[in-house]
């Protein structure tokens, strides 16, 4: 029979516990102290807000005009001559319109977002060649 000596059974452990170290999991996940991942619950989830149906951006100008419109995520791009006016998809949750004067005159370019024919908010420039910005987000509520 073969006799371990004490040196090959402490030499055994060592080696055991030092693979032990080097190829553990890491940290228990359970133990206390740790910090949970956050978890998405649908029920607190709050709808964002939109601007709802009927829409519209309302372009006044006698002239001729070009700009962008839309969300961030969808702009579109128009040009055209005279008051104009375009729909809106309903789920808009953020809108910005930039549009031009392509003409030298002082006459006002208006650019106007309404929705069920009240202005919720309108911006304008005279200036020739003017450059009219509009933006808005819709309140929660």
């Amino acid at each position: 029979m073969r006799r371990l000596s004490i040196a090959g059974l402490l030499g055994a452990a060592l080696l055991f516990a030092c693979l032990a170290g080097c190829l553990g999991a890491g940290p228990d996940p359970a133990a206390p102290g740790g910090t949970p991942l956050p978890t998405f619950d649908p029920a607190a989830a709050k709808p964002e807000a939109t601007f709802g149906p009927n829409l519209s951006l309302e372009v006044a100008y006698s002239g001729m005009w070009s700009g962008a419109y839309g969300s961030p995520e969808a702009m579109h791009s128009d040009e055209g001559f005279g008051n104009s006016s375009f729909r809106l998809p309903p789920n808009v949750n953020r809108f910005q319109a930039t549009f031009q004067k392509q003409e030298t005159t002082n006459e006002t370019l208006t650019l106007r977002l309404v929705r069920n024919g009240t202005v919720i908010k309108e911006s304008s420039g005279s200036d020739p060649l003017a450059i009219v910005n509009l933006s808005v987000t819709p309140s929660a509520g």
